[in-house]
């Protein structure tokens, strides 16, 4: 058998050693997870979701990663998803990343630009690219 030590070939010291380590990574996994829950748990909701967003709260569900709805709003015009007024590209639209809605609102039209759970997916995946080859 490769890879396997026998027991009888073990020390007692070292195999104190090992299960001690072996408690540490676990104590440390188990701590990471439990940290982690509420941010999987709010996560899962947002994505699962099928409603649409305003970018106010787009940009709530992201902030945590250091992006407000300002900063959202030109990071999505750099990456070209959106243009100088604030409304996605068809492309986006059509990929269903994106909606524009045209809501009457005392006595005119406004266009309001929502996200659904697919674009706030698409948004955090971006920034994480962007984030990981900032790291390198």
């Amino acid at each position: 058998m490769q890879g396997y030590t026998k027991l009888e070939d073990i020390s007692n010291e070292e195999l104190a050693l090992r299960l001690l380590d072996e408690s540490c990574k676990r104590k440390e996994a188990e701590q990471k997870l439990e940290e982690q829950q509420p941010k999987v748990e709010f996560y899962d909701v947002a994505v699962v979701s099928d409603d649409d967003y305003l970018m106010e709260e787009a940009a709530k569900i992201i902030e945590e990663r250091g992006y407000g709805r300002n900063n959202l709003m030109k990071l999505l015009r750099d990456w070209k998803i959106f243009g100088k007024n604030n409304r996605p590209s068809q492309k986006f639209i059509e990929n269903g990343c994106f909606r524009y809605k045209l809501t009457p609102h005392k006595g005119y039209v406004n266009g309001v630009s929502l996200t659904t759970a697919k674009g706030i997916e698409y948004i955090i995946k971006r920034l994480k690219k962007l984030n990981d080859s900032k790291s390198k």
